[in-house]
Parts: C-alpha cells; sequence; structure tokens
C-alpha cells in the first residue's frame, strides 16, 4: 500500500508560497485540509498549479498582496496556518468555516500574534471563528512568552511566518509544550528551507525556546515522505489480524515524523517489523498482546487507532496523556470510550487525559459505530472491523479530510 502520503506537505505549501521564485512540491498528500489550503494561498496570490502528482507553487516574495474571505471548511490546521500567514497581506483577510470549525480553539495563535504586533479582530465570538486579520504592515515579530496551549498547530503556525517577521521570533516556553514532536517536525522542515531556526532545552530534555531569525526564502524542490499517520492504520491492520502482512513501500523508520512511534509500539504487542529496500513489512504474530501502559502524548493522531486496536489485545490498556484528544475534530476520547463500548470492549475516562480499554468480551454479531464526524475515528473503527466483522460505521466520506483513498486501499487488503 502506497497511497497514503504525507500531511507533512501543508508546512512545505506556506514556505514555498511565501519564497521567491517557484517552488514543485512532489507527491504531497491530496486531501480535504491540503486542498482548502492551496486555495487559501492562491486567494491571497500565491499561484498554484497541479502537474499529476507534484503541486507548483509560485512564491509572493514573502509578502501576499492580496487579501479576501477564507473559508476553510473544517480544516482546523490549515484555519490555523492561515490566520498567521494573513498576518504578511497587505489587505485584509477574513478566516472563517463550517460551524464544526467555529467551535474549536483559535484563541492561542490569536494571542501569540497579537503579541508581536498583529491586528485580529473576533467577528463573533471570543476565541473563535471567524477572525479579521487587518492587512497593510507586517508585524514586526519579536519575543512571546508561550503558555501551555491545547494544540502544537498554534506554535507551529508562528514558527512558520517568524521568519517574515523584521525582528524575527523568539518562542520561550512557559510549560511543557502540546505535542512538542510536532513542533519539533515544522522546525525541521524550516531548516529544509534555509530558515535559520534553534532551540534551547531544560535539563531534562523538554523545549525552552524557539529562535526564527529573519531570512527570505528561496524557491526549491521538496519531496513529501509517506504518512506515518496514515500508515499507522495498515500497520495496526496487520498487528491485530494474526499470519496476516502488509508492505509499505518508501515508510522508514528514521525520519522525524511523530506517530513513528506507534511502529515500536505494535512491536512491542505482538507484530513483527522488517525493513526490507527503504520500506516496511508488518506481520502478525500468534497472538496480539496489546499493551499494559502507553504514553500517546506525543503521538495524538496515532493514539486513535491504538486506543481501537487495544480492544483487541489480552490485557487491559491504559492509554495515557491524551488530553489534546478533547479539542479534535470530535470530543475524541469520549467518543472512542462510546463507540469502544458499543463494540463490546468496556473503558474508563480517567483524569480527563487517560483512557482504559478492557480487551473485548463478546463480539457482537453486527455493531454500528458513529464516527462523530471524525476521520480518524471512522478509520480506527473500519480496522477493528477487519479483525471482529460484523461492524458498519456511519458517513464514511468524513475520512476525505486526511485520506479520501482509504476506502479503495481497505478494498486491497480484502476487506
Amino acid at each position: 500500500l502506497a497511497d497514503a502520503t504525507a500531511g507533512l506537505g501543508r508546512d512545505a505549501f506556506l514556505l514555498a508560497s511565501l519564497s521567491y521564485g517557484r517552488s514543485r512540491i512532489l507527491n504531497p498528500l491530496r486531501s480535504h485540509d491540503t486542498d482548502l489550503l492551496l486555495e487559501a494561498l492562491a486567494v491571497l496570490g500565491a499561484g498554484v498549479v497541479r502537474e499529476g502528482d507534484d503541486v507548483l507553487i509560485d512564491g509572493v516574495e514573502g509578502r501576499f498582496p492580496s487579501g479576501g474571505l477564507i473559508d476553510l471548511g473544517r480544516g482546523g490546521t490549515p484555519a490555523r496556518f492561515m490566520i498567521a500567514a494573513a498576518c504578511l497581506a497587505n489587505e485584509p483577510v477574513v478566516v472563517d468555516g463550517d460551524e464544526q470549525l467555529r467551535g474549536r480553539p483559535m484563541g492561542g495563535v490569536v494571542d501569540m500574534l497579537r503579541a508581536v504586533g498583529a491586528t485580529i479582530n473576533y467577528l463573533e465570538h471570543p476565541g473563535r471563528l471567524p477572525v479579521r486579520i487587518t492587512g497593510g504592515s507586517c508585524p514586526p515579530g519579536g519575543r512571546i512568552s508561550v503558555p501551555p496551549t491545547s494544540s502544537s498547530q498554534f506554535i507551529s503556525a508562528l514558527l512558520l511566518v517568524g521568519h517574515a517577521f523584521e525582528e524575527g521570533l523568539l518562542l520561550e516556553y512557559e510549560g511543557p509544550v502540546t505535542s512538542a514532536p510536532y513542533v519539533q517536525l515544522t522546525a525541521a522542515e524550516l531548516s529544509a528551507w534555509d530558515v535559520p531556526i534553534d532551540f534551547d532545552l531544560h535539563a531534562d530534555g523538554s523545549l525552552r525556546s524557539h529562535r526564527v531569525g529573519p531570512s527570505s526564502l528561496q524557491a526549491r524542490e521538496r519531496t513529501i515522505p509517506p504518512d506515518a499517520s496514515a500508515a499507522v492504520y495498515w500497520i495496526a491492520a496487520a498487528s491485530i489480524s494474526p499470519g496476516s502482512e502488509i508492505r509499505l513501500p518508501g515508510l522508514g523508520v528514521d525520519d522525524a515524523q511523530p506517530d513513528h512511534q506507534a511502529i515500536t509500539a505494535f512491536q512491542e504487542a505482538g507484530a513483527t517489523i522488517s525493513t526490507p529496500d527503504g520500506g516496511l513489512v508488518v506481520r502478525g504474530g500468534d497472538r496480539f498482546l496489546g499493551w499494559a501502559s502507553i504514553d500517546a502524548s506525543g503521538m495524538p493522531d496515532a493514539a486513535v487507532m491504538l486506543a481501537v486496536a487495544a480492544a483487541t489485545g489480552e490485557t487491559t490498556t491504559r492509554i495515557h496523556g491524551l488530553a489534546t484528544l478533547r479539542v479534535k475534530e470530535s470530543d475524541r476520547l469520549a467518543a472512542l470510550a462510546e463507540e469502544l463500548e458499543a463494540c463490546g470492549s468496556s473503558t474508563t475516562i480517567e483524569h480527563d487525559d487517560v483512557l482504559l480499554v478492557e480487551p473485548m468480551k463478546a463480539e457482537r454479531a453486527s455493531v454500528l459505530v458513529h464516527t462523530h464526524d471524525d476521520h480518524r475515528l471512522a478509520m480506527a473503527f473500519a480496522i477493528l472491523g477487519t479483525r471482529r466483522g460484523g461492524l458498519s460505521v456511519t458517513d464514511p466520506t468524513c475520512v476525505a479530510k486526511s485520506y479520501p483513498g482509504f476506502w479503495e486501499d481497505l478494498t486491497r487488503l480484502g476487506a
């Protein structure tokens, strides 16, 4: 299975749009989120052309010439990125989305941008879309003291535009950084575009600060690697089905994507994983053991699949570090508990960031799983269906948000 390519392209799209010249982004993910982001960049004046599986982007040389209304549907990451990008526009920009996205928090990124000189106003409710960004003058930048945030996307959005500020950007973290591996993934992409960026750590290895120096980006060619977040579903499918095997060409085990941690997790639970010819081969063992305890704080996207897979294990699994799941496309923690119960697995939520998952007992002949309009729930429970059978999911089209070809790839497994 080779069709799932990375959401890492979102960082590259934004950086290419701010560059001098034409960039080619090779093999990016085609999804609802990435399509909306490219459309938004075009509204602000970047040139966007699709050429086969690649995207060509003509950059705006550091400042977007246009403004306007940007509707990002239910795309949380694109919305946060575009609020930051709009601060570099010569004209006013309104960023909005559908009712689901209007319910998601935006105050973190707005507060930080205001702290470095951006003028942003909420048009209806504080902390929520729609927002109006006043164009015409680039924020000077400077130092921001960053409190703990509900999403790493707030920080990534700032880092991606910080190079365009006259003073650059210094982010000093007041506490633990939410989903820090995702922030470091953005920092690595900035380095790939020759943006001067460095970071400091506390004695315990946690992030103390990031500094982004002012710079002018030059166009380049960037190849987007296979997406570990999408690959997790296929790794799980093989792991929970004894004797099965799945090959994932091009997927390595040593890049910086946070969800690569899930590869090791499934190996610990009984799967055999090898890396021939630059890809990954996953074989299900005689038994899927599950986990006694697992920390998912560094891999929040994979956490949904880990929780669902745990229901097929042989022991009660305690998954902790799930606080950010409360503010995703759905309240994923509550939704996981509800739908796992429907599938015959007893669950308990503790302290708002821990989920206990018991092995499934009586597997009912048929079960209907509600996706809560959440792509990751739909895909994770579909994989459970390959193990238990008799499972239906509502609203299957919601997977288009991140992985439009999911159902076709699932069929290729013989499901």
